[in-house]
């Protein structure tokens, strides 16, 4: 009898754990230079989950449909609900300005004419890399967030 209710104890965590735990799968393998899109708000840092408002890792739940994607992650999202394999996703991406601050996600992420393909090397000037998701202004130095961006997006 103990047994028999360790092990449905045992499945019911486990089931749970399914339903409610495992994260998404990492999508930023599948835009050029994903894991290495900085974070505007902590220089030297990188924006884990560069389709979310958050600049940490996201863990995504079965269950929870209200995360806050940021412009990038919605237009990823959308291509994706579309239909759009992830190996081709970035061919459709590279051209739209996600974040409308006048440069396209390819000279963002260093892919000006949109030539990357999903397993390639990254390409263009790693040192060069803006976030797509996230509007900046250009400034003397170079691009920065706005103050009310920057409230937006970074934690205090």
């Amino acid at each position: 009898m103990e047994t028999y209710v360790a092990f449905h104890l045992c499945w019911l965590l486990f089931s749970m754990l399914i339903q409610n735990g495992f994260a998404h799968p990492n999508f930023t393998q599948f835009i050029p230079h994903g894991q290495h899109v900085p974070d505007p708000c902590t220089a030297g840092q990188f924006w884990q989950s560069v389709g979310h408002t958050s600049h940490e890792k996201i863990i995504m739940s079965a269950n929870d449909k209200a995360k806050s994607w940021n412009p990038f992650g919605a237009d990823f999202k959308k291509e994706k609900e579309n239909g759009t394999t992830l190996e081709h996703i970035w061919a459709n991406l590279c051209w739209i300005d996600s974040d409308g601050d006048g440069r396209t996600n390819g000279v963002e992420l260093e892919d000006p004419t949109c030539t990357w393909t999903y397993a390639s090397a990254n390409p263009g000037n790693a040192s060069k890399l803006t976030h797509p998701g996230i509007p900046e202004v250009k400034d003397g130095t170079g691009w920065k967030l706005s103050p009310a961006t920057k409230e937006k997006y970074c934690p205090a």
